[in-house]
């Protein structure tokens, strides 16, 4: 029955965002394509987010049940 419903509430082009972050173990905008980057970004790779700019608290919230998050954190696993 969950399984059925899972991944609930998302987007195609979300789950491609998470799947490129995985892949790629880089923290960075949606990667169209180097012909469309170049459109959008101006460079052919997508660009990385500039964390630097975030000025809000940021938590890390983890649950025994998530399953799209490790339970032990490594640089391994590090987006």
């Amino acid at each position: 029955m969950i399984i059925g419903h899972t991944p609930a509430g998302a987007s195609t082009k979300t789950l491609l965002h998470f799947a490129q972050g995985v892949n790629s173990k880089k923290f960075r905008f949606y990667d169209y394509g180097e012909v469309e980057n170049l459109q959008r970004y101006g460079q052919k790779d997508a660009p990385d987010y500039n964390l630097s700019q975030v000025t809000a608290p940021v938590y890390l919230l983890w649950g025994e049940n998530d399953w799209l998050a490790p339970k032990e954190v490594s640089s391994e696993n590090l987006l």
